[in-house]
């Protein structure tokens, strides 16, 4: 048995884990829980490992972290990995088979690669840019109450990305967390490789992020084109207000109405336009679908589907990923 232990514990600090040691893994960070289950595979003693998606839903950190690892597990053993971060493969694989629509699109060194033109189109025009937000490890709190653990994720610019989870699960927490509205917080949140967590909320405002709450946050005593002028232009790129009329025809309208007298809806496109007027690059949305709350009450918990991968303890990540020239759809 002390051979089994020692055994374990000299692998856990192979991963980097040996200060975790004595932690239960449900409470090991994202990517720390990815370095375990490299790990336990290690304990099997494979001469080849198979490795889906290694560092999917990491931050910076723990990409170059878990990219650090395998680099070293692959001195000694052959590694099979699929993966979609092109500065991961360019540092690791030594030779890259490209794949569309079942077929093998092209095979070489990442330079050949990087080359060619229809791997260009296929792939490396969207994937050699940095993510627009990299969000790693992060973790926030309400007085003592621990409400975030470890939450990573990237967005890319012209994405959108859907935080779906239970009442309760975090996703406005992740929101203010972001945005500087929540005191307490841990962490890295970088915009446009910009570090943000320890800036104040109307800094990382001016940088470019724009947050909308669920409430609205519309002035009663404002009409609509008050509060439609009110931000002021944080960056060049903001929409004219003849193309937010265009996209919100309504708000024309209802110019001289009272902002509160406005429907619902009329009043979620009044916040909308009010944000795009501003130049904001990174829009962060609050919305509750009804739709969520019934059907989140089912055995599975969350979405269903043999797409659907769970990320973190309580929340699921689904990508809509958008470019000019295609749309393609993933489930995180």
């Amino acid at each position: 048995m002390d051979d089994l232990n020692d055994r374990a514990l000299a692998l856990i600090a192979d991963v980097g884990l040996a200060p975790y040691a004595g932690a239960a893994a449900i409470e090991l960070p994202y990517g720390r829980k990815r370095a375990l289950e490299l790990a336990t595979t290690l304990a099997l003693d494979p001469e080849m490992l198979l490795l889906d998606e290694p560092t999917a839903g990491m931050g910076h950190e723990d990409i170059d972290r878990i990219a650090t690892l395998i680099k070293a597990v692959a001195v000694n053993r052959t590694v099979l990995m699929v993966e979609h971060n092109l500065s991961v493969v360019a540092t690791l694989s030594d030779r890259i088979t490209v794949l569309t629509r079942g077929r093998i699109l092209a095979e070489g060194d990442y330079q050949e690669l990087a080359a060619n033109p229809d791997v260009r189109e296929a792939y490396m025009e969207r994937g050699m840019a940095s993510p627009l937000l990299a969000v790693s490890d992060l973790r926030a709190w309400y007085g003592e109450s621990h409400v975030l653990h470890g939450v990573s994720f990237n967005v890319n610019a012209g994405e959108v990305v859907t935080l779906l989870g239970r009442n309760g699960a975090g996703k406005t927490t992740t929101l203010k967390s972001i945005m500087g509205m929540v005191a307490k917080r841990s962490g890295s949140v970088q915009f446009a490789e910009r570090e943000l967590i320890r800036l104040a909320s109307n800094v990382i405002a001016r940088a470019g992020i724009a947050f909308c709450p669920e409430e609205r946050g519309i002035f009663a005593s404002l009409d609509v084109e008050e509060n439609l002028e009110l931000p002021p232009v944080v960056q060049p790129g903001g929409l004219t207000r003849e193309r937010i009329f265009e996209l919100f025809p309504n708000l024309k309208e209802r110019l001289r109405s009272q902002g509160t007298k406005l429907s619902g809806g009329e009043q979620q496109m009044l916040a909308i336009g009010r944000i795009l007027r501003t130049g904001a690059r990174l829009l962060l949305l609050m919305s509750q679908p009804r739709v969520w709350r019934r059907s989140s009450s089912s055995r599975s918990g969350g979405p269903s589907g043999p797409s659907r991968r769970r990320v973190s303890p309580s929340c699921w990540w689904s990508r809509i990923s958008i470019s000019p020239r295609r749309s393609r759809t993933a489930t995180m």
